[in-house]
């Protein structure tokens, strides 16, 4: 093709239509394309080879559209193109991209975008978007205006009678595709049934979940098999695909029945698990059955309602401890057009269900304290803390947290000042007698208020009965100090039996915060429990929701960027940077490296370390079956810096040949402890 069909391509819209195997290009073939296409309509456009533009009624412009493959597409479509030309710079998320194509994704009737960005600094990287109208494109890009150099380019005398010819360059590129048979630098931009947006529950949930056992085992295991099936193909789930990973429950309330290895009954589901996932992902999975519940999203829709019956439109939000993200599904479509949204999930196989089923939010799969998030940066904090009796040690305090306490103080640091934090938390949040929270936030934090809720509130969905606190807080910078509030007085004895205690807020055998009566239970000398009935929950929640407060108005609409900038030290490998985790060892070729809460420390005795390297190369723990696990329950204490110590060697020394010398113990023990205590605990894990 020459000069003359150059002269009916005005844009790189029209070259897309016109050349009708554009969208099955790789995307590198796609950028040169357009490249190419630039420079090549600056130098027609300087030597004034066309000198009238396209209108519709033309006849070049009927004939291109009897050319154009695309000719059916809908309105939507060409009006976006009109409004966001092919090689145009849009702003996404706060982020520049290069506009590739937009096009019929050929899927209920949605439009696909595809973006590029050859920054590695990205949240997104080249996305592909998926929406129904050119109000959605309209909300979600923006145009960037880019500062305009005029530059001469010149021509020889030739150029008059040059032909041009643009789609000779494109069949080079064509055949040069074709003979290396290259993958795509990203091969999930060519599949069709991406999913078009993050996933929204339905509205009637009544069947949604699996309701017995079995059924939930059978669905969990399904819905793992299909993620790791999606993270071979390398591509996102499809609508279809994404309803079956929104019914993953967990395996909360399963623990004596399914993990149980010398029960029958499920044995050869045990087996089928144990296939699809590594060691390390089973142990979280059994280990999680006694802390993790998911939120039913009937509780998950009162705390919206209640957000949006108190002014709250949206904004940067953040659920901490996401599970595979029902506070997003569950949430309003006018909240979600006007909201950012982060989440932190802790399970590997979970953090990845929660990336297929919400693509469009920023989702951190490690702990919530190895997150640098920024403080002051978040207007609404919300989850479901998750349960368990142990300590968080983060590098921003200067003590660890029980994990309740811990959600709490932290979630509070990262709202800005007027900012919301709603969870739901076990009740030694609010009751706990000593080294209570709540003492450490009141000086810039309003109660709003909370709900007792029954110990049936998960009983349908996680399979399990504790009493939980939905409980609402907001950072208030400059709260009266002489303010008193009732939450923040300590707790008191229960006045039925006086082995427990009791946040003030939630006392009183009528009060209308606690839906259901209290038990006191004979566990751990005393726990107390609220009995209450599931059929009316929603109806009692929503009521109790009318006793909390709303936000008072504070004027601060500056927040800080989300994450902290931190300086990278290069010196040590990407590798080491990005998976060593707390408290941890690793190496690269001879360098040995430890991370505390202080960074990555290098190093130079192998001597040192607890690992070895085996026959095939792979690094592991010694004695992993026996040592790891002793190792795991000093971990689990969460030591700062101070309290780790004693590191020493094996006396196998005979050993060191077979596994290349790298072997050693590690163990951490709270001090202080006398000497005779020290002594025994070394010959313990030894």
């Amino acid at each position: 093709m020459g000069s003359e069909l150059m002269a009916t391509l005005d844009t790189v819209t029209d070259l897309v239509h016109h050349e009708e195997n554009y969208t099955q290009l790789p995307l590198t073939q796609k950028l040169k394309i357009i490249t190419h296409f630039d420079e090549v309509k600056a130098i027609r456009e300087k030597s004034n080879q066309v000198e009238e533009s396209l209108s519709p009624s033309s006849d070049i412009e009927q004939e291109t559209e009897e050319t154009n493959p695309f000719s059916n597409v809908d309105k939507i479509v060409e009006e976006a193109l009109r409004e966001y030309p092919i090689g145009s710079q849009v702003s996404y998320k706060g982020q520049v991209f290069q506009l590739v194509s937009i096009e019929n994704a050929q899927l209920n009737g949605l439009v696909r975008l595809e973006l590029f960005n050859d920054s590695n600094q990205l949240f997104e990287e080249n996305p592909i978007l998926y929406l129904n109208s050119l109000e959605e494109i309209e909300r979600v890009l923006s145009h960037v205006e880019l500062e305009k150099e005029d530059s001469e380019i010149e021509m020889d005398s030739s150029s008059e009678s040059q032909e041009i010819d643009l789609f000779s360059y494109l069949e080079e590129e064509k055949e040069k595709f074709n003979e290396t048979e290259s993958t795509p630098l990203i091969s999930s931009l060519e599949e069709l049934d991406i999913p078009v947006q993050d996933f929204v529950f339905p509205d009637d949930l009544e069947n949604f979940y699996p309701k017995t056992n079995r059924e939930k085992i059978e669905t969990n295991i399904a819905a793992i098999e299909l993620v790791k099936r999606l993270e071979k193909e390398g591509r996102q789930a499809n609508p279809e695909e994404q309803e079956l990973l929104a019914k993953y429950v967990g395996w909360g309330g399963l623990a004596n029945e399914f993990f149980d290895e010398l029960n029958p009954k499920y044995e050869a589901e045990r087996l089928t698990l144990k296939s699809l996932v590594s060691k390390s992902e089973y142990s979280a999975m059994k280990q999680s059955s006694l802390t993790a519940y998911y939120t039913d999203p009937m509780i998950i829709r009162q705390i919206w309602q209640k957000l949006l019956d108190d002014g709250f439109e949206g904004g940067r939000i953040l659920d901490p401890s996401m599970g595979t993200g029902n506070f997003y599904a569950a949430m309003p479509r006018r909240i979600r057009e006007k909201s950012e949204l982060y989440g932190v999930e802790l399970d590997s196989v979970t953090g990845a269900i929660a990336k297929q089923l919400h693509p469009n939010t920023h989702i951190e799969v490690r702990g919530f304290e190895e997150v640098s998030y920024q403080n002051n940066s978040f207007d609404l904090v919300l989850t479901n803390v998750p349960f368990g009796n142990f300590r968080i040690a983060d590098k921003n305090y200067d003590k660890p947290y029980m994990i309740h306490d811990y959600f709490v103080k932290h979630s509070l640091d990262l709202v800005r000042d007027g900012g919301q934090v709603s969870i739901i938390s076990s009740i030694g949040t609010m009751d706990k007698r000593t080294d209570n929270v709540l003492q450490e936030i009141k000086s810039n934090t309003h109660f709003l208020g909370g709900v007792r809720l029954p110990d049936t509130a998960f009983k349908s969905i996680a399979g399990t009965r504790v009493t939980t606190d939905l409980l609402f807080f907001q950072k208030d910078q400059a709260k009266n100090l002489n303010e008193e509030e009732l939450v923040f007085s300590g707790s008191i004895p229960f006045e039925e039996d006086k082995r427990v205690w009791i946040n003030p807020y939630f006392d009183g055998k009528y009060n209308t915060q606690v839906l259901g009566q209290y038990e006191v239970r004979n566990f751990n000398g005393g726990t107390l429990n609220v009995k209450g009935e599931s059929e009316t929950l929603a109806t009692d929640i929503m009521k109790a929701l009318e006793n909390v407060e709303a936000p008072k108005q504070i004027d601060n609409s500056l927040k800080a960027p989300v994450f902290i900038q931190e300086e990278v030290d290069n010196s040590i490998p990407s590798r080491i940077r990005e998976d060593l985790t707390l408290y941890s060892f690793g190496y690269e070729g001879n360098q040995i490296y430890y991370r505390d809460t202080h960074g990555i420390r290098k190093s130079s005795k192998v001597d040192e370390i607890s690992y070895y390297v085996d026959e095939k190369g792979d690094f592991k723990a010694w004695d992993s079956s026996l040592s790891e696990h002793k190792i795991d329950r000093f971990v689990q204490l969460h030591l700062t810096d101070e309290e780790a110590l004693d590191v020493y060697k094996s006396e196998e020394a005979s050993k060191r040949g077979k596994y290349k010398g790298l072997f050693k113990k590690l163990s951490f023990m709270k001090v202080p402890y006398r000497i005779r205590i020290l002594v025994a605990l070394r010959a313990w894990l030894i």
